[in-house]
Protein backbone atom coordinates (compact mmCIF):
# COMPACT_ATOMS: atom_id res chain seq x y z
CA UNK A 1 0.00 0.00 0.00
CA UNK A 2 3.22 2.24 0.70
CA UNK A 3 4.59 1.16 -2.44
CA UNK A 4 1.40 2.30 -4.26
CA UNK A 5 0.88 5.77 -2.34
CA UNK A 6 4.80 6.38 -3.55
CA UNK A 7 4.13 5.58 -7.15
CA UNK A 8 0.83 7.81 -7.10
CA UNK A 9 2.61 10.69 -5.29
CA UNK A 10 5.47 10.65 -7.98
CA UNK A 11 2.85 10.01 -10.78
CA UNK A 12 0.84 13.33 -9.62
CA UNK A 13 3.70 15.55 -9.29
CA UNK A 14 5.39 14.72 -12.74
CA UNK A 15 1.92 15.08 -14.26
CA UNK A 16 1.85 18.97 -12.28
CA UNK A 17 5.09 19.43 -13.43
CA UNK A 18 3.89 18.52 -17.18
CA UNK A 19 0.57 21.44 -16.70
CA UNK A 20 2.99 23.37 -15.42
CA UNK A 21 5.53 23.71 -18.28
CA UNK A 22 3.01 23.34 -20.61
CA UNK A 23 1.16 26.17 -19.29
CA UNK A 24 3.98 28.45 -19.49
CA UNK A 25 5.44 27.81 -22.79
CA UNK A 26 1.77 28.16 -24.58
CA UNK A 27 1.34 31.40 -23.02
CA UNK A 28 4.63 33.60 -23.74
CA UNK A 29 3.58 36.27 -25.98
CA UNK A 30 -0.36 36.93 -25.88
CA UNK A 31 -0.38 39.28 -22.36
CA UNK A 32 3.65 39.85 -22.81
CA UNK A 33 5.22 41.54 -19.87
CA UNK A 34 5.20 45.53 -20.11
CA UNK A 35 8.65 45.45 -18.50
CA UNK A 36 10.16 43.58 -21.13
CA UNK A 37 11.11 44.38 -24.72
CA UNK A 38 9.41 42.96 -27.47
CA UNK A 39 10.27 43.21 -31.67
CA UNK A 40 7.97 41.49 -34.59
CA UNK A 41 10.00 40.23 -37.48
CA UNK A 42 8.32 38.71 -40.81
CA UNK A 43 10.07 36.39 -43.17
CA UNK A 44 8.43 35.74 -46.70
CA UNK A 45 7.22 32.29 -46.50
CA UNK A 46 6.79 31.76 -50.69
CA UNK A 47 5.99 27.83 -49.83
CA UNK A 48 2.74 26.36 -50.52
CA UNK A 49 0.73 25.68 -47.79
CA UNK A 50 -2.10 23.12 -47.34
CA UNK A 51 -5.16 22.80 -45.12
CA UNK A 52 -4.33 23.92 -42.02
CA UNK A 53 -6.81 24.84 -38.86
CA UNK A 54 -6.48 28.70 -38.73
CA UNK A 55 -6.41 29.61 -35.06
CA UNK A 56 -4.79 26.19 -34.09
CA UNK A 57 -1.28 26.66 -32.26
CA UNK A 58 2.37 26.41 -34.07
CA UNK A 59 2.46 22.81 -32.68
CA UNK A 60 -0.74 21.69 -34.05
CA UNK A 61 -0.15 23.09 -37.18
CA UNK A 62 3.06 20.50 -37.97
CA UNK A 63 0.59 17.54 -36.98
CA UNK A 64 -2.23 19.40 -39.28
CA UNK A 65 -1.03 19.18 -42.56
CA UNK A 66 0.68 22.73 -42.17
CA UNK A 67 3.55 22.75 -43.72
CA UNK A 68 5.74 26.18 -43.72
CA UNK A 69 9.24 26.41 -45.99
CA UNK A 70 12.39 25.27 -44.13
CA UNK A 71 13.91 28.52 -44.99
CA UNK A 72 11.78 30.28 -42.79
CA UNK A 73 12.20 27.93 -39.68
CA UNK A 74 15.85 28.21 -40.18
CA UNK A 75 15.92 31.72 -40.99
CA UNK A 76 13.86 31.86 -37.02
CA UNK A 77 16.28 30.43 -35.39
CA UNK A 78 19.46 31.42 -37.25
CA UNK A 79 18.39 35.23 -36.36
CA UNK A 80 17.93 34.59 -32.49
CA UNK A 81 21.89 33.25 -32.77
CA UNK A 82 22.80 36.03 -34.91
CA UNK A 83 21.39 38.74 -32.43
CA UNK A 84 20.63 38.33 -28.54
CA UNK A 85 17.35 37.28 -29.05
CA UNK A 86 14.94 34.85 -27.92
CA UNK A 87 12.15 33.17 -29.70
CA UNK A 88 8.68 33.95 -27.67
CA UNK A 89 5.27 32.75 -30.27
CA UNK A 90 5.45 32.71 -33.91
CA UNK A 91 2.03 33.01 -36.61
CA UNK A 92 1.85 33.04 -40.12
CA UNK A 93 -0.04 35.51 -41.81
CA UNK A 94 -1.47 33.95 -45.21
CA UNK A 95 -3.24 37.27 -46.83
CA UNK A 96 0.53 38.91 -46.17
CA UNK A 97 2.44 35.77 -46.85
CA UNK A 98 4.47 36.26 -44.13
CA UNK A 99 5.52 34.19 -41.18
CA UNK A 100 5.61 36.99 -38.03
CA UNK A 101 8.08 35.66 -35.02
CA UNK A 102 7.70 37.74 -31.90
CA UNK A 103 11.18 38.06 -30.24
CA UNK A 104 12.30 39.31 -27.09
CA UNK A 105 15.13 41.62 -26.78
CA UNK A 106 18.23 40.43 -24.42
CA UNK A 107 19.95 43.65 -24.81
CA UNK A 108 19.81 46.76 -23.46
CA UNK A 109 20.00 48.97 -26.83
CA UNK A 110 16.92 48.04 -28.76
CA UNK A 111 17.36 50.68 -31.25
CA UNK A 112 20.78 49.60 -32.84
CA UNK A 113 19.42 46.12 -32.93
CA UNK A 114 16.14 47.51 -34.83
CA UNK A 115 18.64 49.46 -36.99
CA UNK A 116 20.87 46.05 -37.57
CA UNK A 117 17.74 43.92 -38.35
CA UNK A 118 16.44 46.40 -41.20
CA UNK A 119 19.29 45.95 -42.98
CA UNK A 120 20.03 42.66 -42.56
CA UNK A 121 18.22 40.82 -46.18
CA UNK A 122 16.96 37.89 -44.73
CA UNK A 123 14.09 39.93 -43.20
CA UNK A 124 11.07 41.27 -44.82
CA UNK A 125 10.29 43.79 -42.31
CA UNK A 126 10.88 44.27 -38.37
CA UNK A 127 9.45 47.08 -36.06
CA UNK A 128 8.28 47.61 -31.96
CA UNK A 129 5.62 45.70 -30.38
CA UNK A 130 3.19 48.26 -30.25
CA UNK A 131 0.56 48.38 -27.33
CA UNK A 132 -3.28 49.65 -27.81
CA UNK A 133 -5.68 50.75 -25.26
CA UNK A 134 -9.72 50.27 -25.49
CA UNK A 135 -11.55 53.83 -25.77
CA UNK A 136 -13.94 53.05 -23.00
CA UNK A 137 -14.84 53.53 -19.45
CA UNK A 138 -16.81 52.58 -16.89
CA UNK A 139 -19.24 54.30 -15.13
CA UNK A 140 -21.57 53.66 -12.05
CA UNK A 141 -42.21 52.22 -25.94
CA UNK A 142 -41.48 50.65 -29.08
CA UNK A 143 -39.52 47.61 -27.23
CA UNK A 144 -40.47 45.76 -24.51
CA UNK A 145 -36.98 45.55 -23.16
CA UNK A 146 -37.07 47.61 -20.10
CA UNK A 147 -33.85 49.57 -20.79
CA UNK A 148 -35.14 50.43 -24.03
CA UNK A 149 -36.07 54.07 -22.67
CA UNK A 150 -32.91 54.36 -21.15
CA UNK A 151 -30.83 54.04 -24.65
CA UNK A 152 -30.02 57.78 -25.82
CA UNK A 153 -27.55 56.66 -28.09
CA UNK A 154 -29.93 54.37 -29.69
CA UNK A 155 -32.66 57.08 -29.78
CA UNK A 156 -30.22 60.31 -30.79
CA UNK A 157 -28.90 58.24 -34.17
CA UNK A 158 -32.48 57.41 -34.94
CA UNK A 159 -31.47 54.26 -34.87
CA UNK A 160 -34.96 52.90 -33.69
CA UNK A 161 -36.43 54.02 -37.00
CA UNK A 162 -34.37 52.32 -39.20
CA UNK A 163 -35.92 48.57 -37.79
CA UNK A 164 -38.87 49.17 -39.91
CA UNK A 165 -36.67 48.78 -43.02
CA UNK A 166 -33.37 46.77 -42.08
CA UNK A 167 -32.03 45.16 -39.02
CA UNK A 168 -28.32 43.88 -40.28
CA UNK A 169 -29.50 40.49 -41.38
CA UNK A 170 -27.10 37.94 -41.97
CA UNK A 171 -24.37 40.96 -42.20
CA UNK A 172 -21.38 39.41 -40.70
CA UNK A 173 -19.33 42.14 -38.23
CA UNK A 174 -16.00 41.31 -36.60
CA UNK A 175 -15.79 42.39 -33.20
CA UNK A 176 -12.11 42.44 -32.16
CA UNK A 177 -11.73 43.46 -28.70
CA UNK A 178 -11.56 41.95 -25.31
CA UNK A 179 -13.32 38.38 -24.82
CA UNK A 180 -17.37 38.95 -25.19
CA UNK A 181 -19.64 36.75 -22.44
CA UNK A 182 -21.17 34.82 -24.93
CA UNK A 183 -23.59 33.52 -22.78
CA UNK A 184 -25.25 36.83 -22.15
CA UNK A 185 -28.95 36.58 -22.81
CA UNK A 186 -29.30 39.39 -25.05
CA UNK A 187 -26.49 38.70 -27.09
CA UNK A 188 -25.88 34.88 -26.98
CA UNK A 189 -27.97 34.20 -30.53
CA UNK A 190 -26.17 36.24 -32.01
CA UNK A 191 -22.93 35.69 -32.01
CA UNK A 192 -21.66 32.98 -34.54
CA UNK A 193 -17.83 32.35 -33.60
CA UNK A 194 -15.52 33.41 -30.29
CA UNK A 195 -11.73 32.91 -30.83
CA UNK A 196 -9.37 33.74 -28.86
CA UNK A 197 -5.62 35.26 -30.49
CA UNK A 198 -4.35 35.79 -26.47
CA UNK A 199 -2.76 33.93 -23.86
CA UNK A 200 -4.34 30.92 -23.07
CA UNK A 201 -3.54 31.43 -19.49
CA UNK A 202 -5.89 34.62 -19.24
CA UNK A 203 -9.37 34.06 -18.12
CA UNK A 204 -11.69 33.33 -20.96
CA UNK A 205 -14.50 34.83 -18.86
CA UNK A 206 -16.48 37.78 -20.45
CA UNK A 207 -15.10 40.88 -20.55
CA UNK A 208 -16.89 44.13 -19.82
CA UNK A 209 -15.66 46.00 -23.04
CA UNK A 210 -16.02 43.34 -25.39
CA UNK A 211 -19.64 42.57 -24.18
CA UNK A 212 -20.80 46.21 -23.96
CA UNK A 213 -19.47 46.72 -27.82
CA UNK A 214 -21.19 43.67 -28.89
CA UNK A 215 -24.39 44.49 -26.94
CA UNK A 216 -24.47 47.79 -28.32
CA UNK A 217 -24.42 46.52 -31.92
CA UNK A 218 -26.88 43.16 -31.75
CA UNK A 219 -28.48 43.23 -28.90
CA UNK A 220 -31.69 41.21 -29.27
CA UNK A 221 -35.46 43.36 -29.53
CA UNK A 222 -38.77 42.17 -27.59
CA UNK A 223 -36.87 39.86 -25.50
CA UNK A 224 -38.65 41.40 -22.88
CA UNK A 225 -34.80 41.79 -20.84
CA UNK A 226 -32.30 44.51 -21.06
CA UNK A 227 -31.75 46.74 -24.35
CA UNK A 228 -32.11 46.59 -28.14
CA UNK A 229 -28.80 46.19 -30.47
CA UNK A 230 -28.52 49.10 -33.01
CA UNK A 231 -28.50 46.21 -35.84
CA UNK A 232 -29.98 43.17 -33.75
CA UNK A 233 -29.49 40.91 -37.16
CA UNK A 234 -26.37 41.01 -37.88
CA UNK A 235 -23.59 38.02 -37.10
CA UNK A 236 -20.79 38.61 -34.48
CA UNK A 237 -17.65 36.86 -34.77
CA UNK A 238 -16.23 37.54 -31.57
CA UNK A 239 -12.14 37.73 -31.96
CA UNK A 240 -10.52 37.95 -28.61
CA UNK A 241 -7.13 40.20 -29.25
CA UNK A 242 -7.06 42.76 -25.72
CA UNK A 243 -7.22 41.74 -22.32
CA UNK A 244 -7.72 43.46 -18.92
CA UNK A 245 -4.79 44.34 -17.00
CA UNK A 246 -4.19 46.77 -13.84
CA UNK A 247 -4.23 49.83 -15.97
CA UNK A 248 -6.92 48.89 -17.95
CA UNK A 249 -7.49 47.12 -21.27
CA UNK A 250 -4.89 46.02 -23.82
CA UNK A 251 -4.14 44.70 -26.75
CA UNK A 252 -0.87 44.32 -29.12
CA UNK A 253 0.28 44.29 -32.28
CA UNK A 254 0.84 40.71 -32.59
CA UNK A 255 -2.55 40.00 -30.99
CA UNK A 256 -4.49 42.28 -33.20
CA UNK A 257 -2.47 40.89 -36.62
CA UNK A 258 -3.63 37.71 -35.89
CA UNK A 259 -7.35 38.72 -35.58
CA UNK A 260 -7.20 41.15 -38.51
CA UNK A 261 -6.01 38.39 -40.47
CA UNK A 262 -8.90 35.62 -39.13
CA UNK A 263 -11.22 38.44 -40.28
CA UNK A 264 -9.76 39.27 -43.22
CA UNK A 265 -9.72 35.45 -44.86
CA UNK A 266 -12.94 35.09 -43.95
CA UNK A 267 -14.33 38.44 -46.06
CA UNK A 268 -16.02 39.86 -42.66
CA UNK A 269 -18.08 42.51 -44.04
CA UNK A 270 -17.14 45.31 -41.28
CA UNK A 271 -14.26 44.73 -38.70
CA UNK A 272 -15.14 46.78 -35.35
CA UNK A 273 -12.12 48.29 -33.83
CA UNK A 274 -12.64 50.00 -30.86
CA UNK A 275 -8.84 50.86 -29.65
CA UNK A 276 -6.29 53.32 -30.21
CA UNK A 277 -2.48 53.47 -30.36
CA UNK A 278 0.45 54.24 -32.17
CA UNK A 279 0.93 53.80 -35.85
CA UNK A 280 2.41 50.52 -36.78
CA UNK A 281 3.61 49.06 -39.69
CA UNK A 282 2.50 45.49 -39.91
CA UNK A 283 -1.13 45.91 -38.35
CA UNK A 284 -1.55 49.16 -41.53
CA UNK A 285 -0.74 46.24 -44.29
CA UNK A 286 -3.59 44.34 -42.71
CA UNK A 287 -5.94 46.74 -42.60
CA UNK A 288 -4.61 48.35 -46.56
CA UNK A 289 -5.61 44.74 -47.38
CA UNK A 290 -8.85 44.40 -45.51
CA UNK A 291 -9.93 48.07 -47.06
CA UNK A 292 -8.73 46.99 -50.25
CA UNK A 293 -11.13 44.03 -50.04
CA UNK A 294 -14.21 46.59 -49.73
CA UNK A 295 -14.42 45.19 -45.91
CA UNK A 296 -15.75 48.49 -43.76
CA UNK A 297 -12.58 49.04 -41.10
CA UNK A 298 -14.43 51.04 -38.18
CA UNK A 299 -12.12 52.49 -35.39
CA UNK A 300 -12.66 54.40 -32.51
CA UNK A 301 -10.50 57.84 -32.61
CA UNK A 302 -8.65 58.67 -29.59
CA UNK A 303 -8.11 62.54 -28.10
CA UNK A 304 -4.24 62.53 -28.49
CA UNK A 305 -2.84 62.77 -31.80
CA UNK A 306 0.11 60.14 -31.00
CA UNK A 307 -2.57 57.65 -30.47
CA UNK A 308 -4.70 58.03 -33.56
CA UNK A 309 -4.12 54.64 -35.02
CA UNK A 310 -5.58 52.80 -36.98
CA UNK A 311 -8.81 55.54 -37.02
CA UNK A 312 -5.93 57.43 -39.26
CA UNK A 313 -5.64 55.22 -42.12
CA UNK A 314 -7.09 56.03 -45.34
CA UNK A 315 -9.96 54.53 -45.57
CA UNK A 316 -10.75 53.60 -42.35
CA UNK A 317 -13.87 55.02 -40.66
CA UNK A 318 -13.15 57.28 -37.77
CA UNK A 319 -15.37 57.15 -35.26
CA UNK A 320 -15.37 60.26 -32.42
CA UNK A 321 -17.54 60.30 -29.44
CA UNK A 322 -20.45 63.05 -30.51
CA UNK A 323 -20.78 64.98 -26.75
CA UNK A 324 -17.06 65.58 -26.64
CA UNK A 325 -17.17 67.41 -29.60
CA UNK A 326 -17.61 71.08 -27.92
CA UNK A 327 -14.92 70.00 -25.61
CA UNK A 328 -12.05 69.12 -27.77
CA UNK A 329 -12.74 71.03 -31.29
CA UNK A 330 -14.02 74.09 -32.58
CA UNK A 331 -16.60 71.51 -34.32
CA UNK A 332 -17.61 69.12 -36.38
CA UNK A 333 -14.23 67.47 -38.41
CA UNK A 334 -15.42 66.30 -41.72
CA UNK A 335 -13.33 63.22 -41.72
CA UNK A 336 -14.78 62.10 -38.75
CA UNK A 337 -17.81 60.19 -37.91
CA UNK A 338 -19.76 61.61 -34.77
CA UNK A 339 -21.80 59.08 -32.92
CA UNK A 340 -22.95 58.88 -29.44
CA UNK A 341 -20.70 57.60 -26.51
CA UNK A 342 -21.30 59.13 -23.43
CA UNK A 343 -23.25 57.22 -20.90
CA UNK A 344 -24.48 54.40 -22.92
CA UNK A 345 -26.35 51.78 -21.44
CA UNK A 346 -25.29 48.48 -22.38
CA UNK A 347 -24.88 44.55 -22.02
CA UNK A 348 -21.62 43.48 -19.17
CA UNK A 349 -21.02 40.23 -18.40
CA UNK A 350 -22.91 38.85 -15.06
CA UNK A 351 -25.08 38.58 -17.11
CA UNK A 352 -26.05 42.53 -16.65
CA UNK A 353 -26.21 45.61 -17.74
CA UNK A 354 -24.32 49.13 -16.83
CA UNK A 355 -23.61 52.66 -18.52
CA UNK A 356 -20.14 52.99 -20.26
CA UNK A 357 -18.74 56.11 -22.19
CA UNK A 358 -16.19 56.40 -24.83
CA UNK A 359 -15.42 56.46 -28.08
CA UNK A 360 -15.39 52.53 -28.42
CA UNK A 361 -18.83 52.76 -27.74
CA UNK A 362 -19.36 55.45 -30.36
CA UNK A 363 -17.57 53.01 -32.99
CA UNK A 364 -20.04 50.60 -32.18
CA UNK A 365 -23.06 52.38 -32.99
CA UNK A 366 -21.22 53.47 -36.70
CA UNK A 367 -20.95 49.88 -37.01
CA UNK A 368 -24.14 48.95 -36.27
CA UNK A 369 -25.73 51.67 -38.59
CA UNK A 370 -23.07 50.14 -41.27
CA UNK A 371 -24.57 46.61 -41.31
CA UNK A 372 -28.51 48.53 -41.69
CA UNK A 373 -27.26 49.84 -44.85
CA UNK A 374 -25.82 47.04 -46.20
CA UNK A 375 -28.16 44.65 -45.77
CA UNK A 376 -30.68 47.18 -47.51
CA UNK A 377 -28.65 48.13 -49.92
CA UNK A 378 -25.95 45.51 -50.59
CA UNK A 379 -24.81 47.13 -53.79
CA UNK A 380 -23.05 50.33 -52.37
CA UNK A 381 -19.27 49.72 -51.75
CA UNK A 382 -17.42 50.79 -48.90
CA UNK A 383 -16.40 54.55 -50.22
CA UNK A 384 -20.39 54.97 -50.87
CA UNK A 385 -20.88 53.93 -47.46
CA UNK A 386 -18.38 56.31 -46.11
CA UNK A 387 -19.65 59.14 -48.12
CA UNK A 388 -23.51 58.27 -46.56
CA UNK A 389 -22.04 58.62 -42.93
CA UNK A 390 -19.92 61.68 -43.30
CA UNK A 391 -22.90 63.45 -45.11
CA UNK A 392 -25.89 62.04 -43.12
CA UNK A 393 -26.15 63.80 -39.68
CA UNK A 394 -28.65 65.64 -37.03
CA UNK A 395 -28.13 68.16 -34.51
CA UNK A 396 -29.08 67.13 -31.12
CA UNK A 397 -29.62 69.87 -28.47
CA UNK A 398 -30.22 69.07 -24.54
CA UNK A 399 -30.34 71.87 -21.46
CA UNK A 400 -26.63 71.75 -21.17
CA UNK A 401 -24.90 70.54 -24.38
CA UNK A 402 -25.26 70.37 -28.14
CA UNK A 403 -23.73 68.18 -30.65
CA UNK A 404 -24.25 66.61 -34.35
CA UNK A 405 -24.62 62.62 -34.34
CA UNK A 406 -24.61 60.75 -37.43
CA UNK A 407 -28.28 59.78 -38.63
CA UNK A 408 -29.25 55.84 -39.21
CA UNK A 409 -32.65 57.04 -40.98
CA UNK A 410 -31.05 59.41 -43.24
CA UNK A 411 -27.94 56.88 -43.84
CA UNK A 412 -30.82 54.90 -45.05
CA UNK A 413 -32.99 57.03 -46.84
CA UNK A 414 -30.14 58.99 -48.90
CA UNK A 415 -28.63 55.60 -50.99
CA UNK A 416 -28.54 56.77 -54.51
CA UNK A 417 -31.05 55.62 -57.17
CA UNK A 418 -33.09 53.84 -54.63
CA UNK A 419 -37.04 54.02 -54.59
CA UNK A 420 -37.87 55.91 -51.88
CA UNK A 421 -40.64 53.46 -49.71
CA UNK A 422 -43.37 54.98 -47.59
CA UNK A 423 -41.34 54.16 -44.60
CA UNK A 424 -38.45 55.95 -46.15
CA UNK A 425 -40.72 59.06 -46.72
CA UNK A 426 -42.11 59.12 -43.37
CA UNK A 427 -38.59 59.25 -41.74
CA UNK A 428 -37.84 61.96 -44.23
CA UNK A 429 -40.77 63.90 -43.32
CA UNK A 430 -40.18 63.77 -39.85
CA UNK A 431 -37.10 66.33 -40.72
CA UNK A 432 -34.32 63.90 -39.52
CA UNK A 433 -32.25 64.04 -42.87
CA UNK A 434 -29.47 66.81 -42.94
CA UNK A 435 -26.52 66.71 -44.73
CA UNK A 436 -23.38 68.32 -43.46
CA UNK A 437 -22.73 71.72 -44.70
CA UNK A 438 -19.66 72.08 -47.41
Amino acid sequence: MQNSRCLGAILLAFWACVICFTTLASSRVAATDVDKEYILVTFSNNAAAVQRRVGSSLKIYSNSGYRRSAAVRYLKSQIAKDYPLQVIEDWPIHVLNIDCVVYEVLQNDSEALLTALAKDSRIESVQRMQYFQLQAVDIQNQYNDPYFNLQKGWHESMSWQTHRISTGVNVDVAVIDTAVDVSHPDINSAVKNSKRFVNPKLSSMGDPHGTAVAGVIAAKPDNRIGIVGVAPGVNIHALEACWRTAAGNSCNSFTLAKALSWAIERDIDIINLSLAGPEDALLHRLIRVAVDKDTVVIAASSDRPSLSFPASVDGVVAVKMAENVNKNTAGPEKKYIYAPGENIVTTVPGPSYDFISGSSLAAAHVSGIVALLMAYQPALNANQIQEQLLTKIRHVKHKHAAYHVVDACAVLVGGRDHPKSSRMQECESQGYVSNRAE
